[in-house]
């Protein structure tokens, strides 16, 4: 399919996909980012990292010379913390990091071995002793909760494991299947209609990862363009069935403000 990009008002970048590798930009994102802000486009973020926060995800765009602020910024740790909030729980067991406690914190919601409700993330510190908690939570009736389902995130040239080792790991002990709080699920696409007003048909998203990426715009109803890492990624993307293909495949973000 073939899309004029300059019908669009706004453009949702996936952070870890499309934008960055965490300690690096890609290849002409910030050129690009620039060039959309010039002609007057809306510019939105999305991301699972938990890492970290929304302010530190501003941070640090900030510091590859990225003009953004908070509000155009939505991580899965927000996300979770504002369906936590909302949904009035007090304290949350955490397998995670900082990113997500401190945006369970500014919601007020503490961090408990005895809560009664579980979430499961990112956690580069993870241990037996949190997997035996966790579990022990769930089977003793406490809700089950993750961030995302991603099996690696990059940062510059490496990939290290993310969610869906720990979350797997959980789900043996417990037999329970943990909610999803972030893309590409409902509770996200949720957190985003009801923080950005757009309408749908106005939206292009701009992601790496053909799987979650794909979904998450099809779930909102998105025009999606995926640019592939590498050519196996490529060849991934042209044998998936017709539902699952993203609108146009990109071979470089500079296609998206060509006149």
């Amino acid at each position: 399919m073939l899309l004029n990009y300059q019908t669009f008002s706004t453009f949702v970048f996936d952070l870890d996909s499309a934008v960055w590798r965490l300690s690096e930009l890609r290849t002409n994102a910030k050129n690009v980012i620039d060039k959309l802000i010039s002609k007057h486009k809306k510019i939105y973020f999305i991301s699972n990292n938990t890492l970290l926060s929304r302010n530190e995800l501003r941070d640090k765009l900030v510091e590859f010379g990225i003009k953004v602020n908070k509000e155009q910024i939505i991580n899965a740790g927000y996300s979770a913390a504002r369906f936590l909030e909302e949904a009035e729980a007090k304290e949350v067991y955490v397998i995670g990091e900082h990113g997500l406690i401190k945006e369970l914190e500014e919601r007020k919601i503490g961090i408990s071995d005895k809560a009664k409700h579980v979430i499961v993330s990112v956690d580069r510190n993870f241990t037996y002793g949190k997997l035996k908690v966790a579990a022990d939570l769930i089977n003793h009736g406490a809700t089950f909760y993750c961030t995302g389902i991603s099996r690696f995130f990059e940062a510059g040239n490496e990939k290290f494991p993310a969610e869906a080792p720990i979350i797997k790991a959980v789900e043996i002990l417990t037999g329970k299947i943990p909610k999803l709080l972030g893309m590409p699920g409902d509770v996200m696409k949720q957190r985003f209609f009801e923080d950005v007003f757009m309408f749908p048909e106005d939206v292009i998203f701009i992601g790496g990862d053909h799987e979650i990426d794909v979904a998450f715009s099809r779930r909102c109803g998105f025009k999606c363009a995926v640019l592939p890492e590498n050519g196996e990624a490529l060849a991934e993307i042209k044998a998936l069935p017709a539902e699952k293909k993203p609108d146009v495949v990109l071979s470089t973000l500079l296609e998206l403000i060509r006149e």
